[in-house]
């Protein structure tokens, strides 16, 4: 969870399948300090929500959870 928070603090997050080597090498710099099984698992995790056909309802609660999804994770770790 540490992983996943720092990530969410950090504005790290993305919300398009096709970023999420952005994430993963936003996290693998600023988060996992060692703990790449774990960024990897959490990377994981969220390929699989995004690449349902219907988006689950876990994604439903991100306005609640306010998790950030700034839309320029790309720009800043290209």
């Amino acid at each position: 969870m540490e992983i996943f928070e720092c990530a969410v603090d950090k504005k790290l997050r993305v919300n398009d399948v096709f970023e999420l080597l952005c994430e993963k090498r936003a996290g693998e710099k600023d988060c996992v300090n060692g703990a790449t099984a774990e960024w990897q698992a959490l990377i994981t995790f969220d390929m699989c929500l995004m690449a349902k056909p219907t988006p689950p309802a876990f994604r439903a609660c991100d306005t609640e959870c306010g998790t950030p999804y700034p839309g320029d994770v790309c720009t800043r770790y290209p």
